[in-house]
């Protein structure tokens, strides 16, 4: 890291170099949940056509294509992002995903001298 002269580090997060393993973690999870405006919302559109064009005699499949639609709305409506606790029970700063993206974010609390 670049610390000027005369002055010292007070706090260091995640000092290590981003491997490449982390670049391809970060790279797709940014396209999956950054995307995710575009593909989430296409793929709903999908699931309705989808399910506009089975023919009315197909009972089964049309529940099947009926409680994936419910399903996706009721995840997006009342889904367990909306309670902390979910965030506490799945522990997600212990996940290889977030150390890689605080490797990403590195960054330096520097004091001078």
């Amino acid at each position: 890291p670049l610390t000027p002269s005369g002055s010292k580090v007070l706090l260091r997060v995640s000092g290590n170099e981003l491997s490449a393993y982390d670049r391809l973690v970060v790279v797709t999870s940014s396209l999956f949940f950054v995307g995710g405006v575009f593909w989430v919302p296409a793929l709903y559109a999908w699931l309705i056509k989808r399910f506009r064009d089975i023919p009315k005699d197909q009972t089964k499949r049309r529940a099947i294509y009926a409680s994936l639609l419910i399903s996706v709305t009721a995840l997006y409506a009342v889904g367990p992002h909306r309670n902390p606790k979910v965030g506490e029970w799945i522990r997600v700063h212990k996940w290889s995903l977030w150390k890689s993206w605080l490797r990403f974010f590195a960054f330096e609390v520097v004091a001078d001298e």
